[in-house]
Parts: structure tokens; C-alpha cells; sequence
């Protein structure tokens, strides 16, 4: 049995890997080791606790960071603006109100009950922009 990390990490992936023309070609699975090829989304779980104890629901927090840089356009005039439309691409895929149904067919024998959102940032780290969305996902290891 997979871990419940390592669940929504998979079906937080299949929703960018699904789209007939995915908007990045580089998605990857847990935290960020500064080895990832740009652009790229990382999805993450840092894992959570049980809502409510023996019943198996826990809440977890998960983010999407999408990451591209500065250099790929040449003269990098139009970095920033390539950079927005792709963060904007990934994230709107997350902005949806049947994310909860979206994510649990996604994996078998796993769903979501809900999902509470926790913003969206935007920030640089040096040549590379970065995009993060971040939400709770209330979800167990199990088909309801």
C-alpha cells in the first residue's frame, strides 16, 4: 500500500500529465532538490494528521510549485511574461471547483472529501521565478 503522500503526489501529477497538451513537459513528485530540469512543476505533499482519530481521513497539505528561469529567452526580454502564462497554465488546472472529484479518480482506492485552499505566491530565487499554489486536502486511503 502506497503512502498517503506519495497517493496525492501521484494524482496531483496525472492532473497535469492528463491534459491532451500538458502546459509542462517536466513534473515531478516531492520536495524540490534544486536538480530539477526548468521549467518544470513540482507537486508535494508534506503529509498531514488524522482528522479525527481512528477514522482514517486526514488532512494533508499540498502544493504545486511551477519554476522556469530568467535564461531561457534569449536577451530574456520576455522571461517574466513566458514565466506568468506558464505558472498560469499549471495553477488553473488546480482553480477548480470539483478538484476533490478531479483528484480521487485519479488513483484507485483513494479519495478526497474536500479541499480547503491556502493562497498562491510568487517570488524569485535569483534567475528562476517561482509560482506556488497550496491547499489542505482532506482525503483517506480508500474508494468512498
Amino acid at each position: 500500500m502506497a503512502s498517503l503522500n506519495a497517493t496525492i503526489e501521484t494524482a496531483l501529477k496525472a492532473i497535469i500529465d492528463d491534459e491532451s497538451s500538458p502546459p509542462v513537459s517536466n513534473v515531478y513528485t516531492g520536495a524540490d532538490d534544486e536538480t530539477r530540469a526548468l521549467p518544470c512543476a513540482i507537486v508535494e505533499c508534506d503529509g498531514g494528521e488524522e482528522t479525527l482519530a481512528g477514522t482514517g481521513n486526514y488532512t494533508c497539505r499540498a502544493r504545486i510549485t511551477v519554476k522556469s528561469t530568467g535564461d531561457n529567452d534569449v536577451g530574456a526580454t520576455n522571461a517574466l511574461t513566458t514565466h506568468n502564462a506558464l505558472a498560469e497554465s499549471v495553477i488553473d488546472l488546480f482553480k477548480t471547483d470539483n478538484l476533490a472529484t478531479t483528484l480521487s479518480g485519479k488513483v484507485t482506492n483513494f479519495t478526497v472529501i474536500g479541499v480547503i485552499d491556502r493562497g498562491q505566491t510568487s517570488g524569485t530565487d535569483g534567475r528562476t521565478f517561482e509560482d506556488v499554489i497550496e491547499f489542505d486536502l482532506i482525503s483517506c486511503l480508500t474508494a468512498l
